[in-house]
């Protein structure tokens, strides 16, 4: 959810909550914590995308393209499903290759320069997920007339 979807009461609480997560507040509670969030996404209910954000560029699961997948996957030699910017260097550096060479007026060789300068510290600063509601179950069930 797009934190603009939300109420400015519920955000408040979400961000005081959110805090005292990291703080350690529930601690001994994680994992009835992560099995709420495992519920949901089991569930269907909503789902996470990976997402990066670099210079200009914003790479996310939603917005590369087939040219850009196809790059990918001739590289690491698996299914684009499987890639995911954070299981390996090689993984975030061929996302961002191919995207920049797709995206942007910069030569080959300018692109596997830029790339392989970022450091690693960068890379996952780059790197969020961002959360995809999903509608209803019912509402995705065709009707017959």
């Amino acid at each position: 959810m797009e934190d603009e979807e939300l109420d400015p009461k519920l955000r408040s609480e979400l961000d005081r909550f959110t805090q005292e997560v990291k703080v350690g507040v529930y601690d001994g509670a994680l994992t009835d914590l992560l099995g709420a969030i495992q519920f949901r996404i089991a569930g269907g209910a909503t789902a996470f995308r990976w997402r990066i954000r670099w210079d200009d560029l914003e790479v996310t699961e939603d917005n590369i393209t087939l040219g850009e997948l196809e790059d990918i996957e001739k590289e690491l030699r698996v299914s684009w499903a499987s890639v995911h910017p954070v299981k390996s260097a090689q993984q975030c550096s061929t996302l961002l290759r191919a995207a920049m060479k797709h995206r942007t007026e910069l030569t080959d060789d300018e692109v596997t320069e830029a790339v392989g300068k970022l450091t690693a510290s960068d890379a996952l600063d780059a790197i969020d997920q961002y959360e995809v509601r999903r509608p209803p179950l019912e509402a995705e069930t065709p009707t017959t007339t």
